[in-house]
This record gives C-alpha cells, structure tokens and sequence, in this order.
C-alpha cells in the first residue's frame, strides 16, 4: 500500500514538471503540419503536371487518326495526390474511379481530380486558329464544365417520374446503384469521349481521359 502511495506520488510530480502546452502552440503545431502538407500536395502538383505536359508517349497510338472536322483531339490533366500507407490503412475498399474507370482504393478514387487544362495533340482539318491553335500545347477548357459534380439527370429524371406517379397514385422505385450526383466531366463531356475503333471495349486508363472536343472549348493558352 506504501508503496503504491509512493509511486502515486511520483507520477503526480512528474505530471507537474512536465512541460505545459498552450491552446496558442497547439494551434502553432496544427498549422505548421497544415502549412508542410499544402506545400507537399502543390509540389505533387506541380510535378504531375510538368510530367503530363512532356508526356508523348501515346501520340503514335493515334496516328492512324485525322480529324476532318472543327475539333480537337485532347488529352485531360488528371491530379492524383499521393497518399501516404498509413492513411490507406491494410484493408481497402475498391472502387471504380468515376474518372478513369479504373478500379483504386475508394480514398485515393474520392481525392482524385481533373482540372480544366489539356493537351492538343490532333487537330482537325476545319480547324481555324491554327495559328493559336499548335500540338502539344496545353489550354484551358471551361472550368464548369469539367470540375466537380453535379446531379445526375438519370436520377434527377426518375426523382421526378417518382413526384408524378404519386400525384397519379403509382409507385416508382430508384436502383439502390443509381448515384445522385456525378462528375461534370462525365455529365458534360461524355458527348466528346474518344476511342480508336481497333481498341473499343479494351480501353486503358489513358484512353478515358482522351477526349474530341470543338475548337471553341480551348478557351486560352497555358504554360508550366
């Protein structure tokens, strides 16, 4: 029982004469790690983006293509920050990038994000800014168009079948797989989606972010 009430004593004593930290140095230490990490992810950027502008690796894929028409063949920029082991943990969930198609752990899927800039690397023959207009350069496309989310008209349509059925006194039900909301680029671009007719239904990763798009979408130049 001493010797208990001994070692409590001691334990008190260190307690006391450990340093103290303040609500200031804590939130010091939060935004010194916040501050570290934000310029982590903008150098992650700014590499994945140098790496996507020198990339020309697919180009001979597509050479047996010509655009005839007023329009463009693009490649997005696609931003996958890197995400450290301990974050994933050791059991993952895969999932079906919205992006890409490809199946990745949900975390690194939801952190995953296109930005309005592409790469030309097919013009077509209609084409009139050619003198603005040149291969392998990088242009930016409507930011609205392309970021983000957005509701899903599917869904938004059977919301409203739903709403006029019950007026009517019907049932109507939504598939549990149905996602409310989806990304812009799908809902707004999936019109422009391109693929070489030798490799439909075998596309790569690459291949998803490849898109044909008119002229009038590349808004302005962009350089790294």
């Amino acid at each position: 029982m001493e010797t208990n009430l001994i070692l409590d004593q001691e334990a008190i004593k260190a307690k006391a004469a450990a340093p103290k930290v303040s609500v200031e140095q804590l939130n010091q230490t939060f935004d010194e790690r916040k501050k570290k990490q934000q310029e982590e992810l903008e150098a992650d950027y700014q590499a994945q983006l140098k790496e996507f502008a020198e990339d020309t690796s697919y180009y001979d894929d597509y050479n047996s293509f010509s655009p005839f028409t007023k329009k463009v063949l693009v490649r997005i920029f696609k931003f996958v920050p890197k995400i450290p082991s301990e974050q994933l943990g050791h059991t993952t969930i895969m999932v079906e990038s919205p992006l890409d198609g490809k199946l990745k752990p949900q975390l690194i899927a939801d952190n995953e994000k296109v930005f309005p800039i592409v790469k030309v690397f097919k013009i077509g023959e209609q084409v009139e800014n050619k003198t603005y207009i040149t291969k392998g350069n990088l242009y930016v496309v409507p930011m609205d168009e392309v970021m983000g989310d957005d509701w899903n008209p599917e869904f938004m349509f059977l919301m409203n079948t739903m709403v006029q059925q019950g007026q009517k006194g019907g049932l109507a039900k939504i598939p549990e797989e149905m996602r409310q909301r989806i990304p812009r680029l799908e809902k707004n671009w999936d019109k422009y989606r391109f693929g070489m007719p030798n490799r439909l239904g075998n596309q790569t990763e690459r291949d998803r972010l490849i898109y044909l798009i008119p002229e009038i979408k590349l808004e302005s130049l962009f350089t790294v």
